[in-house]
């Protein structure tokens, strides 16, 4: 029997933003400069029951969001998309290009054969970002938060 084992990197991989529009997408990977990680906030509603003092809990929800630091790359769409909204924040006050979004990204499924197997998702999201500039003196980047809003599908291709 093999033994495989993988890093970070290679747990969830191309993610990248819908460049094109919600009825003709064209997804642009960005590059990232940390792991991209899945973090989940999982909802639990407790209640005991009269005869005992044993907690009972259930798991009623989650929240899913996708964490990342993104190089500035001024030769990707995806960057530039998102430094446009930043832009138009700024100048404009306004927040709804950062809702409704798409993101599609590869998840590792498993290994076959002595590869890696993903499953590609898009799914709808908001996007939050914070510490433009980086903080590094000579890195251009930006930490991203991808909040996942709604049920995403597999994208078979």
């Amino acid at each position: 029997m093999n033994e495989f084992y993988v890093n970070n990197r290679e747990v969830i991989k191309n993610l990248g933003l819908n460049t094109g529009t919600s009825s003709s997408t064209t997804f642009t990977a960005m590059c990232t400069t940390t792991e991209v990680s899945l973090t989940t906030d999982f909802e639990q509603q407790d209640w005991y029951v009269w005869c005992d003092a044993i907690q009972r809990s259930i798991i009623t929800g989650a929240a899913i969001s996708i964490d990342t630091t993104v190089k500035i790359d001024m030769n990707n769409a995806s960057i530039v998309k998102i430094l446009g909204d930043i832009h138009t924040l700024i100048k404009d006050g306004t927040v709804a290009q950062f809702n409704n979004q798409l993101v599609q990204f590869e998840l590792l499924t498993g290994v076959q054969e002595g590869a890696l197997t993903y499953t590609k998702y898009k799914v709808p999201c908001t996007l939050n970002f914070s510490d433009l500039g980086g903080a590094a003196e000579d890195s251009g980047e930006f930490a991203l938060t991808i909040v996942v809003t709604g049920k995403g599908e597999v994208v078979t291709q």
